[in-house]
């Protein structure tokens, strides 16, 4: 008989980063965990697998839904350990350009300032990591102010 999961984790980050800061992990710990996970043999889920958990589907007994919030540019740097997880951005966030290597740092100084673009993920960015299919998106909020009459 196969056993399966009867509660699934999930792992919320926010910022990969080498910048210290109090949503922010550093890369060499979220590779550690990445590695840990792997070696323990989980397996990471998507929203659809979670649904159909939710809905009275089995699961693997060591599944678990890797998710980041508000669309930090560090995600992108989780594609490199070969699991799947749900990004959930911040839409009024996202931005235009071409595609960086990596995260610049001072991420959280730069969204308190009102200038997103170098912490955030940018549209073409999003994009290739939808196409390398490690990466679903949803979203988070958007942010833009406004006015109350």
């Amino acid at each position: 008989m196969t056993k399966f999961a009867r509660a699934v984790p999930v792992l919320m980050y926010h910022h990969i980063s080498t910048s210290p800061g109090m949503i922010t992990v550093s890369p060499e710990h979220f590779a550690a965990q990445m590695a840990y996970l792997a070696g323990a043999g989980y397996t990471t889920i998507g929203s659809a697998q979670l649904s159909a958990y939710l809905a009275g589907e089995p699961l693997p007994k060591k599944a678990v839904v890797l998710t980041f919030d508000d669309g930090y540019l560090g995600a992108s740097g989780s594609k490199g350990h070969g699991l799947t997880a749900l990004c959930f951005l911040v839409t009024s966030w996202i931005g235009e350009g071409p595609v960086r290597a990596h995260a610049r740092s001072g991420g959280e100084v730069a969204i308190e300032n009102g200038e997103p673009d170098p912490a955030i993920l940018r549209r073409p960015e999003i994009d290739a990591m939808r196409e390398a299919r490690t990466f679903e998106f949803h979203s988070h909020t958007d942010r833009r102010r406004t006015k109350m009459n």
